[in-house]
């Protein structure tokens, strides 16, 4: 005889996306750009989460309870968002707020010599490590670390799948 409170799995992951991905990828952006230790409470909340909607045991490794929904980590997460908004920036500049318009700076535009980094984004120099945690220092450092082929995909739909598909063979190679 079947039990009648258990879930589908697929109705599991509906629950996991309705109500749990959506609060963390809202704003990640801004929250996330924060120490480790601030975000390890959500992290470790996410992970149980995670756990009892798939079911599995203690020992189950994280990696595996994310690959399982194909979903990526909170810190690879606010890696994802924070890329899609430099590739709109640099590709769809008409779908941002005017703010970002001239938010990534290329290096050829600062600079005439013709130089093996003239396609990335230019770092500015930053004293501070505050600075350095700001959206626009870490959008170009991530950029700029990306290959050649994710940084001229110009559709916005291949771009968000080649990265998540990054984003998650970097997650498994740890």
């Amino acid at each position: 005889m079947r039990d009648p409170y258990k879930l589908p799995y697929h109705c599991l992951r509906s629950i996991y996306f309705a109500f749990i991905n959506s609060h963390i990828a809202y704003g990640i952006e801004i929250y996330a750009n924060t120490s480790k230790k601030s975000l390890h409470k959500l992290h470790i909340l996410n992970n149980k989460l995670l756990r009892i909607l798939q079911k599995q045991p203690l020992l189950t490794p994280v990696s595996q309870l994310y690959s399982n929904f194909c979903i990526l980590p909170i810190n690879l997460l606010y890696k994802q968002k924070i890329l899609e908004l430099v590739h709109s920036s640099l590709f769809h500049v008409n779908t941002l707020p005017d703010v970002y318009h001239n938010y990534f700076t290329v290096n050829r535009s600062v600079h005439s010599h013709d130089t093996r980094q003239r396609n990335d984004l230019h770092i500015l120099y930053i004293k501070k490590s505050f600075g350095m945690r700001s959206v626009q220092h870490t959008g170009s450092v991530l950029w700029n670390t990306l290959s050649s082929m994710l940084k001229e995909c110009m559709s916005k739909k291949t771009f968000k799948k080649k990265l998540k598909k990054y984003l998650l063979s970097e997650m498994v190679a740890r």
